[in-house]
């Protein structure tokens, strides 16, 4: 199988999250990924918002229905 067939059929989701603040060299690979992947009809519409402050993760986790956020280091 080539590598690009292996990765997508390796892929995983998860949703708990290290008790560990994120590297910041990590975080900027993530979202630098985030910006070249593509989107449908390559329209290119999107928003990436880092999120650090508690308060605001709770208030985020409410808004989108997804508890996870919360608890993530950072969102």
């Amino acid at each position: 199988m080539n590598e690009t067939l292996r990765l997508i059929n390796e892929r995983t989701s998860l949703r708990t999250c290290a008790d560990r603040p994120i590297d910041r060299e990590d975080a900027d690979r993530v979202i630098e990924s985030a910006m070249r992947a593509p989107t449908v009809g390559n329209m290119m519409l999107k928003t990436i918002l880092e999120v650090a402050d508690s308060a605001r993760k709770a208030r985020l986790a409410e808004t989108c229905g997804h508890a996870f956020i919360a608890d993530a280091p950072a969102t």
